[in-house]
C-alpha cells in the first residue's frame, strides 16, 4: 500500500517510462532527465503497483542531489548554503502517477512524510509546477524559491523547513477537500431549489 523501494534496472527503466509518460501531455521540461541510470544514483526510488503494474512513484534523497544539478551554484544555491548543507536538507522529486492510480495522497504522501521525519536535517527541497493547485500553499508558508519555474513547463524548485513543508501540504489538502464538499453542497442546494 505504501510502495516499495526498487533497485532492479528493469524496474528503474519502467519507473522512468512511467514518469515520462505521466508528463508527456503537459509539454513539460524535466529539470533533470529521469533515466534508469540517474535513478540508480538516488537514495530511494519508491514505486507503487496495482495488479502487477507500476502506477506511481517518487524519488527520495537524504541530501539534495537531483535539483542541485539544475541550479546555478552562485546565484541560486549560494544564498541557501546553510540550509542545504550545514543544517541538512532532504529531497523529494520525480513524483508521478497514472490517471487510474487512486488514493495518491494517502498512499504516496504518507510514505513521503515517514521518510522525511526519520531522516536528520531541518529542511526539504522539492519541486512543483507553478500552475499546480498546491503551489500557493507552499508559497504562503514561506517557501524560498531557488528556481521560479515556468508555469506548466518547468518545475519551480523550493526549500522549506520540514515541518512547514508537511503543514503546507496538509493545509492545502484540507482546504481543497473543504472546497469540494462546499461546492457539492452548493450544487445539491441548487438542485433542490
Amino acid at each position: 500500500m505504501f510502495g516499495r523501494t526498487i533497485t532492479d534496472k528493469r524496474e528503474l527503466e519502467e519507473f522512468a517510462r512511467g514518469y515520462t509518460k505521466a508528463f508527456s501531455g503537459r509539454n513539460a521540461v524535466s529539470n533533470v532527465p529521469v533515466t534508469a541510470d540517474s535513478l540508480a544514483e538516488s537514495d530511494k526510488v519508491i514505486a507503487y503497483y496495482c495488479k502487477g503494474k507500476m502506477k506511481a512513484g517518487f524519488v527520495y534523497n537524504r541530501r539534495p542531489n537531483r535539483y542541485l544539478l539544475t541550479l546555478d551554484k552562485e546565484t541560486q544555491i549560494g544564498p541557501y548554503q546553510k540550509e542545504l548543507f550545514k543544517e541538512g536538507a532532504v529531497e523529494t522529486c520525480a513524483m508521478w502517477k497514472t490517471r487510474d492510480f487512486s488514493f495518491f495522497t494517502l498512499r504516496v504522501w504518507v510514505r513521503i512524510f515517514f521518510e522525511i521525519m526519520k531522516t536528520p536535517g531541518k529542511y526539504t527541497i522539492a519541486g512543483i509546477y507553478p500552475s499546480h493547485g498546491m503551489f500557493e500553499y507552499y508559497t504562503r508558508n514561506g517557501a524560498k524559491f531557488l528556481d521560479q519555474g515556468d508555469t506548466n513547463r518547468k518545475l519551480a524548485v523550493f526549500i522549506l523547513p520540514k515541518m512547514q513543508f508537511m503543514r503546507s501540504f496538509l493545509f492545502g489538502v484540507r482546504e481543497r477537500i473543504g472546497k469540494l464538499v462546499f461546492d457539492k453542497d452548493k450544487l445539491r442546494h441548487k438542485k433542490i431549489n
